[in-house]
């Protein structure tokens, strides 16, 4: 991954409460914000009560940072990170085509077939026959210029090896 999701560990230890604040007053705003409210209300009351409560907020900044797009990948990209944990964690992923591509549709509905339900090919297979893992799952992630599809999972150290080689056969089944 070109940025960590959180962010980089030399970065976030300069990050004091000053920095937090100025973030805040910039990015969380009226025009940043959604209420969501249920249940048996009045209508008008509660949108007077909204804008009574946001009226004094500042507008803060309504645009987001520009990020330059992610190289396309050309090559297998790996880490391997070593935690204090009795299990393995394991996350493949690639990169997809994001927000209203042709293909969205076929790719929910790929990664929902893989690995997302107790019926999908990796739960049924790798976790309830094969017990090999803890737990497994396929997801996407969708933004509006590009999308990352993984396969999340967790097993025994012992088994790691003996998954990897099921996901792959399952995967390989999959495209004939």
């Amino acid at each position: 991954m070109r940025v960590p999701i959180i962010g980089y560990g030399e970065k976030i230890a300069t990050v004091d409460r000053e920095i937090m604040r100025a973030y805040y007053e910039e990015r969380y705003s009226p025009a940043r914000t959604a209420f969501v409210v249920a249940g048996d209300v009045d209508p008008v009351q509660m949108a007077d009560h909204i804008e009574k409560t946001a009226s004094s907020w500042r507008m803060g900044r309504i645009d987001d940072p520009i990020l330059t797009p992610e190289p396309m990948q050309n090559m297998l990209r790996q880490a391997q990170t070593f935690y204090n944990d009795p299990f393995a964690w394991v996350i493949a992923g690639w990169r997809e085509p994001g927000s209203g591509h042709r293909d969205e549709v076929a790719l929910e509905v790929f990664n929902k077939l893989v690995g997302g339900s107790e019926s999908s090919r990796l739960v049924a297979e790798l976790q309830t026959k094969r017990k090999l893992a803890d737990e497994i799952s396929a997801e996407r992630i969708v933004a509006e210029d590009a999308a990352s599809g993984f396969i999340f999972a967790v097993t025994d150290p012992a088994k790691t090896d003996a998954m990897l080689d099921g996901i792959h056969e399952i995967l390989d089944e999959l495209k004939h």
